[in-house]
């Protein structure tokens, strides 16, 4: 029986191909419509097989060529599908496929066309051809749609064909029409296309001409996001109020006025990608101490607003980003011209004897500023002042202060408000009044009026006006004159008037001279005194401010004595390294260097400014806080600069209150002092005393929230900070410092200061270059990127227009900002994150140009060095080690090991020698809690191979990876060669037994893996452990293809969890420190704490001895950093990962970067 039906099925199938490759009929492609169609039939409900939220399907229709079960069968087309471009047609004509939306108040219909069903030679059966599509549950389309930051093009998505033929693409315009997009990897050209905020684009996969399905939902849809808006009103930024920085100043030329507001984006690719969308405007009242929501205020607005009093408004906008809804907000003041703006006077009528109206002020009688005094009769009452709600002839009411006891028929209350940019004064008149019989009203009914008391009867006011009018009509304007003012006036009057105008002739003269005339002498005078800065806004303005920039990064501008020395390279370990740079400006440093054993390095930049004396110093770390303190009282300095970001790893050496002492310096506080408008600086004075000198006072600015790898948002946040900081130095020694070794923020302090201080006094420098190429000429190191020498010349250009030493001529200023502006903007832009994780991460990647790639090579040489003074204390149990016969388990003395996390070898105490192995431990926290343990060691030599062992089985290591290949093994003796055994053998040492069970190598034969198994030969316990052997290490130079090395990374973390981690080389010190310090950024990079590559380094030098000893090996660490997280910066950016890979190679070929 299943044989007849599999043979029964089969026939069938093949009869529906045969039938639908002969174009005879097609009904049994719409499984829903029965072969007999009725009057009954349509409309056909299509049942939903899929449960998607799309607001949006595609229904399939019949074409023209479609014959539903007869030959002569004919359809008509609805014209309507076809003639508006959104239905779309098989390579056959005898399917249309169409859009259906979402119908919220019944079923969705669409009617296909008229079919025309043959029921004898003559006659035709017409039906409407309609289906009716009723969704599952109500779509929610903004919910599944994938976020894209869309511009001109629309990306791929992963569901969907990679056949772009076999995708089609709709959209909606601004009336929800429905719109097919007729473009594959195209522009976005047409105005219903381009994409703006929360507009959806779907995708469909186009049905095979044989598919029996009736409807599809999209395969995806794509919600289209872009970038942060800035909210503009008048399409302009507006200063913020003195008095709040949340608060930005509008001053209004007339009380009603119409406001254009924006939300602006600075992409060029989208300028209008905002436009149109609604914002909420609330209106908000200023308090004495914050700005709060006025409830039941709520407006949505679009394009503009019409305002006729002065009020504070917060506009908001709910805007969509790849991962959630952020809210960009801004509150405008929109205030008077005036700061101090006094409303005209306001004549208010009363009756003594009623209390509803009584001489007073409203404490809440404006939105826009708070009460501040009541003023009468010369004297001011501040509401402060008031107690038990009484003061003078006052008394508060609730909301209301109120005059009692009023003796006088007319007095004048002007009541002030603070505002955010300064005060109103509301001035009010009261009058006594009276009433006042004026007849009756038509109903009969009597009416008063309410006149001043010294008011006579209004009629017989008004007759005897009106008589006045008739007699005075009958006179000459002269005669008026004569009898208003008499003879003698009336010409003393016109002479008046003729001086009057004589004088307005000599004001108007002068306006011209001091408008006109003055300015131009003034300009031509600040021209001639600082033709030097004219010349730099001259050569500025010939070229764009970005290609201007890379000036900054030129070889030129690095100090001639880093480019003239004759670096030579010694051998450390294996490994070649240069000789000490930094000892080139020993000159330069401080006086009192050796008097503090040199535990900070600070240099004197005291030959540069010729007002001002500077120091650029190393920040103090723990151990040498009393140095540091020592080093300001020796050398005289009187502030200090301090660059440390609230998120720094830094230590905190001042003391908050009273005293405290830091060696032979005793430190006492004095008090905190204040800066307007600066937020984010603190400031401490402090007098130092010895036991034996005068008291020296020292004032120590802390600035707090520029990280570094950032720049501040404005060049306002250096130009004030100058400001500051310059009041309390004088003449006297500046110290700048960063939270460890000098960094950016240092050097564009620095340099700002310097050029701006150099430019004003020496006419003949006009390149900035030039004063930071001396400055540099001091110490080692200083370079910047690109976009940090642009910071500073906006600074610059900003502070020397602020000071008036230099105008804008030539116009250029506007473009300049818009330059700096863009160029910011293409570095801002980059910072948007696929991970959260790593956004201080790519951070520090958007900032790396040439200049960037030299100040990491000049940081690494400067950091964690050790003067050799200090080494033999710190390594005691080494260099004790080389003074017995057991000097043979040391393969490079000049390398030595830290008693400091040392190993423990034989059950011995770490002050043992007899047992020491080279070698040190490194534990740290990172993730959620995890612990990782790494041991970076010497590889084994003929004396330390049972020590070797016994550290792995005492430490019970689960992974040792040896970055020596066979041929060192083999000729340089970089690890003895029999202590690890090949495949299926085994070594033996004194107390231990190790067996290689099996070897596999790694896909590209880069490095071999083999299962150890370790024996204790007493207890007969076993340790089974992972050996892999890194192949791909060439002998003073590293790795090729770091491919590999990332490969040997990722499996070591993968079998390494949180166990033992041995990592071992010739000397544990070079490339085991490579591999370490790997591991460590990768592991401790996080969305908490901003990336410095260098805290990984400092860590590891902590822990061991030069651990990562070339500059090679330091990038190469960083080159890994950016495989890891490619996708992330490839998000960001592109060309980011390949421009870091041609930076790099320039110090992977041997060139040295103060020749870049």
């Amino acid at each position: 029986m299943f044989r007849v039906l599999h043979h029964f099925t089969t026939t069938w199938l093949l009869f529906q191909i045969i039938t639908y490759c002969q174009g005879a009929i097609h009904w049994t492609f719409f499984p829903s419509v029965p072969e007999n169609i009725t009057k009954n039939t349509f409309p056909v409900t299509i049942k939903s097989t899929y449960s998607s939220k799309s607001d949006i399907i595609l229904i399939k229709c019949p074409d023209y060529d479609y014959k539903h079960s007869n030959e002569n069968d004919k359809f008509t087309e609805n014209k309507k599908l076809t003639n508006f471009g959104v239905s779309f047609e098989g390579t056959t004509h005898i399917f249309i496929w169409t859009p259906l939306s979402y119908n919220a108040t019944t079923y969705s219909i669409i009617t296909c066309g008229e079919v025309a069903i043959k029921r004898d030679e003559e006659n035709h059966m017409h039906k409407n051809w309609k289906f009716k599509y009723n969704w599952q549950s109500q779509p929610k389309p903004l919910e599944i749609a994938k976020r894209e930051k869309i511009s001109k093009t629309l990306p791929s998505h992963n569901n969907c064909s990679n056949d772009p033929t076999k995708i089609v693409k709709f959209t909606k315009d601004k009336q929800g029409n429905m719109k097919r997009l007729n473009i594959n990897n195209g522009e976005l050209k047409e105005a219903d296309e381009i994409p703006h905020a929360n507009k959806l684009y779907y995708y469909f996969v186009v049905p095979d001409d044989n598919s029996i399905l009736e409807h599809v939902p999209p395969c995806a849809i794509i919600k289209a996001v872009n970038d942060k808006p800035e909210i503009k009103i008048n399409g302009q930024e507006h200063p913020v109020s003195p008095k709040n920085s949340k608060i930005h100043v509008l001053k209004r030329k007339t009380m009603t006025e119409v406001f254009n507001i924006k939300l602006h984006l600075m992409s060029p690719d989208a300028p209008d990608f905002y436009k149109g969308e609604k914002i909420l405007m609330k209106e908000m009242r200023y308090t004495e101490s914050s700005i709060k929501d006025i409830p039941n205020t709520d407006e949505m607005i679009m394009d503009s607003l019409t305002l006729n009093q002065f009020k504070i408004l917060k506009f908001s906008y709910n805007y969509p980003t790849i991962e959630n809804d952020n809210v960009v907000e801004k509150i405008y003041y929109f205030g008077p011209m005036k700061d101090d703006y006094k409303f005209p006077n306001q004549d208010v009528l009363y009756l003594a004897n009623e209390t509803s109206i009584q001489p007073n002020c409203t404490i809440n009688g404006i939105t826009y500023g708070y009460f501040e005094s009541v003023t009468y009769e010369n004297k001011t009452i501040k509401l402060n002042e008031f107690i038990n709600n009484e003061k003078d002839n006052f008394k508060r009411y609730g909301d209301y202060i109120i005059l009692k006891n009023n003796k006088t028929n007319m007095i004048s209350l002007m009541c002030r408000y603070i505002t955010p940019t300064g005060t109103v004064t509301l001035t009010q008149t009261f009058i006594k009044g009276k009433k006042v019989f004026m007849g009756k009203n038509e109903k009969g009914e009597d009416l008063y009026k309410i006149l001043s008391q010294t008011d006579g009867s209004e009629y017989e006011k008004k007759m005897a006006d009106k008589k006045k009018e008739m007699e005075s009509m009958k006179k000459s304007f002269i005669d008026k004159l004569i009898d208003y003012i008499g003879i003698g006036g009336t010409y003393g009057l016109i002479g008046g008037i003729s001086l009057f105008i004589i004088i307005i002739i000599i004001i108007i003269i002068l306006l011209c001279y001091f408008k006109s005339i003055k300015p131009r002498l003034i300009r031509k005078k600040i021209q001639k005194t600082y033709p030097n800065i004219f010349e730099l806004w001259n050569d500025i303005s010939k070229q764009k401010l970005e290609k201007y920039s890379q000036i900054g990064v030129k070889r030129d501008y690095v100090a001639d004595r880093e480019q003239c020395h004759d670096y030579k390279k010694t051998c450390e370990g294996f490994e070649e390294i240069f000789t000490d740079t930094t000892s080139l400006f020993n000159n330069e440093l401080v006086k009192c260097y050796k008097d503090i054993n040199g535990a900070i390095t600070a240099y004197y930049i005291d030959k540069i400014s010729p007002q001002k004396k500077y120091i650029i110093s190393d920040g103090p770390s723990n151990n040498n806080i009393n140095y540091f303190w020592e080093l300001l009282y020796r050398e005289n300095v009187k502030v200090i600069v301090a660059f440390i970001d609230i998120e720094d790893d830094y230590v905190n050496y001042w003391p908050k209150k009273s005293s405290q002492k830091y060696g032979n310096i005793n430190v006492e506080f004095i008090k905190n002092l204040s800066a307007n408008d600066i937020s984010h600086l603190s400031i401490y004075h402090f007098q130092m005393t010895v036991d034996v000198g005068k008291p020296k006072e020292i004032t120590l600015f802390h600035i707090n929230n520029w990280k570094e790898h950032e720049l501040p948002k404005t060049d306002l946040y250096i130009t004030k900070l100058y400001d500051v900081i310059s009041s309390y130095s004088g003449n006297n020694i500046t110290l700048i410092h960063s939270s460890k070794q000098p960094d950016s923020r240092s050097y564009i302090y620095l340099y700002f200061s310097c050029v701006y201080e150099v430019m004003k006094e020496k006419k003949n420098i006009s390149n900035p270059m030039e004063i930071i190429k001396d400055i540099r000429e001091n110490f080692y190191g200083g370079s910047i990127s690109a976009i940090e020498y642009a910071f500073i010349i906006k600074s610059l250009i900003s502070y020397f227009m602020e000071k008036n030493v230099l105008l804008d001529l030539i116009n250029h200023g506007l473009e300049f900002n818009e330059q700096y502006k863009k160029y910011k903007y293409k570095y801002d832009s980059r910072i948007i994150y696929k991970n959260e994780k790593v956004k201080y991460f790519i951070r520090f990647v958007n900032m790396i140009d040439r200049g960037k790639l030299r100040y990491l090579y000049d940081k690494f040489i400067i950091t964690k060095k050790i003067d050799k003074k200090y080494i033999t204390k710190k390594c005691s149990r080494f260099y004790a080690i080389l003074q017995t016969p057991n000097k043979t388990k040391i393969r490079h003395p000049e390398l030595p090991c830290y008693d400091k996390h040392s190993i423990n070898i034989g059950g011995k105490e770490c002050k043992h020698i007899d047992r020491f192995i080279n070698a040190n431990e490194m534990i740290y926290k990172y993730g959620n809690g995890k612990e990782r343990k790494i041991i970076m060691c010497q590889a084994p030599v003929r004396a330390t191979v049972d020590d070797t062992y016994d550290m792995f089985y005492r430490y019970r290591v689960k992974v040792v990876i040896l970055l020596v290949s066979k041929e060192e093994i083999d000729v340089l003796d970089k690890c003895h060669f029999k202590s690890y055994p090949d495949n299926n053998k085994f070594v033996q040492s004194a107390n231990y037994v190790l067996i290689n069970r099996t070897s596999i190598s790694d896909k590209n034969s880069c490095f071999y893996e083999h299962d150890c198994e370790l024996q204790h030969i007493a207890t007969k316990k076993t340790l089974l452990l992972k050996l892999i052997q890194y192949m791909d290490w060439p002998n003073k130079n590293i790795p090729v293809d770091r491919k590999t090395l990332y490969g040997l990374y990722k499996r070591a973390v993968e079998l390494c969890k949180n166990d033992y981690l041995v990592i071992q080389c010739s000397s544990g010190v070079g490339r085991s420190g490579t591999l370490a310090m790997i591991i460590h950024m990768i592991d401790t990079i996080d969305k908490e704490n901003p990336f410095d590559p260098f805290k990984s380094l400092d860590f590891i030098r902590q822990h061991r001895f030069k651990g990562v000893q070339t500059i090679s090996q330091f990038f190469l660490a960083l080159c890994i950093l950016y495989q890891h997280f490619k996708d992330e910066i490839k998000f960001v950016d592109r060309k980011l990962y390949d421009q870091f890979m041609e930076l790099t190679q320039i110090v992977f070929d041997g060139e040295k970067l103060s020749y870049c």
